[in-house]
């Protein structure tokens, strides 16, 4: 699974691109995608499994020096004033192993790779298009 962080990161690096890079990014999206999906793929076959990502949050005693506002038992809240310790969810993201079918892994990559090779040849031309559209 691709971190949520990690899909802004190609928008943040598209504003320093050149209109011409811009417009191939768009035309080349789901190519992209595709390319990742396949080294994804390749790379499950090689170690005979897949690797998950897992969210795990955990109660964590966390000392606050601020007040904090605490819900009442009654609905209501109130500021308690700071220096104690609050129960806080520390939540982080792991991988772990996950068995694989290595032929529906085959066949999903025979798959992937037949989807590039039509994607390729449907971005070319709108490839040319972008960069006669925005020389650099």
């Amino acid at each position: 699974m691709i971190r949520p962080a990690l899909l802004c990161l190609p928008l943040a690096l598209m504003s320093c691109a050149t209109p011409q890079e811009r417009c191939i990014a768009s035309v080349t999206r789901d190519l992209t995608v595709v390319n990742g999906l396949i080294a994804e793929t390749q790379a499950n076959l090689a170690r005979g499994y897949s690797l998950e990502e897992v969210v795990i949050s955990t109660p964590t005693w966390v000392y606050y020096d601020q007040p904090v506002l605490v819900a009442q038992p009654d609905g209501s809240r109130i500021w308690i004033n700071g220096g104690g310790m609050c129960l806080d969810d520390y939540t982080r993201t792991t991988q772990r192993p996950r068995a694989i079918d290595p032929e529906q892994e085959r066949r999903k990559l025979d798959g992937l790779i037949a989807q590039q090779a039509l994607l390729t040849r449907q971005a070319t031309p709108a490839i040319e298009l972008c960069r006669l559209q925005h020389p650099q």
